[in-house]
């Protein structure tokens, strides 16, 4: 299991959840963005070990079948009007490649173990992997995370959708007392497994840094030092020309228009 740091929003997201525990109060606040729209609560897109949090708001859930009426309250909340509970929907976009940590369910129950938020990878082909859940245990408006570190490789998003899927159980009140607001999905980027053979002649499978140059190749921000042979020249001096290019790919670096 991976322990992350959290990074300082992530902090304040924490400090603002357990104050919210603590009140104890049960009215659902005002959601400030009902559209459902996703949004990444950082600006850090680069780096191995921050944990970026992806938002996916209300508004964007819809219900598994026609049967369900699903509603939302006054103040942004998401429920099923239907009684005897069900289910709701929605899909989250992530980058391909990165690992899950966590996933979060920002909601409000009148009585504990009323909303369970689970997290799918799905195929095409109709079939999915549960990649992790949580469930609410206490009658408060608060955030619920899963107490274990996920750990789940996401592989791509060719031929994969991630959905997130909220459970009403059949107590749930059908008045808007009971809803859910948001939702989140913690992830951390990686550097990609090294492949089996070498791109370069001068850097072997052996090779402390062999994953890391063969990802650098693969991400196309080098193509070494030789075309034939392949070296990558792992020992020389970087210039501040080479130095330039390096950044400016990997970083995606323009100019404003």
């Amino acid at each position: 299991m991976r322990h992350h740091t959290a990074a300082p929003s992530v902090v304040v997201l924490l400090i603002a959840s357990i104050s919210l525990a603590a009140s104890g109060e049960n009215v659902p606040p005002a959601n400030t963005n009902p559209s459902g729209t996703q949004t990444p609560d950082r600006s850090d897109e680069f780096g191995t070990l921050d944990m970026t949090v992806t938002s996916v708001f209300a508004g964007a859930l819809t219900a598994e079948d026609s049967s369900l009426l699903v509603k939302t309250n006054p103040n942004g909340y998401r429920y099923i009007a239907s009684a005897g509970g069900g289910q709701m929907l929605a899909s989250v976009s992530i980058p391909s490649g990165v690992v899950i940590d966590y996933i979060v369910l920002n909601n409000c129950d009148v009585a504990g173990g009323n909303f369970t938020l689970t997290l799918r990878d799905s195929t095409f082909s109709d079939n999915f992997t549960p990649v992790g859940s949580v469930t609410t245990t206490s009658n408060l408006c608060a955030f619920n995370r899963n107490v274990s570190d996920i750990n789940y490789p996401f592989p791509q998003n060719l031929g994969h959708n991630l959905e997130l899927w909220v459970s009403e159980g059949p107590l749930t009140p059908t008045d808007g007392t009971a809803g859910v607001q948001s939702m989140e999905v913690w992830w951390h980027r990686r550097v990609s497994p090294a492949p089996g053979s070498a791109t370069f002649n001068d850097v072997p499978t052996s090779d402390p840094a062999f994953q890391f140059i063969e990802a650098f190749n693969a991400a196309g921000i080098t193509a070494g030092c030789s075309a034939a042979p392949p070296l990558f020249c792992p020992d020389k001096t970087v210039t501040r020309r080479q130095m330039a290019v390096f950044f400016a790919k990997a970083l995606g670096l323009h100019w404003s228009q």
